[in-house]
């Protein structure tokens, strides 16, 4: 995965904002994951925006530099990933 691969929210994901956190439920496994503030922020984001884009948007937004924010962004993503939260596709759709 890299910085010009899309993030998209799982189809099946069902989530909802609450006071300013997203709460995603997990059907398959009846639970409900609570975001912290930062990735609700990345959660938002994931409509098909770049890897890269989102890093940037942390990093402006919450004062990181970009390592962290790369490492961070990557662990998020790839969490979800596995959770099937998430998807990851490259520029031409794969």
């Amino acid at each position: 995965m890299d910085d010009t691969h899309a993030i998209y929210r799982a189809p099946t994901a069902a989530w909802r904002m609450i006071d300013g956190q997203v709460a995603i439920i997990s059907t398959d496994v009846n639970r409900v994951r609570v975001l912290n503030g930062v990735g609700s922020f990345v959660w938002e984001r994931c409509d098909g925006a770049s890897i890269g884009a989102v890093i940037e948007a942390v990093c402006r937004d919450f004062a990181v530099d970009r390592e962290t924010a790369t490492r961070d962004v990557g662990a998020f993503v790839t969490d979800m990933v596995t959770r099937g939260m998430l998807v990851v596709r490259t520029g031409d759709g794969q």
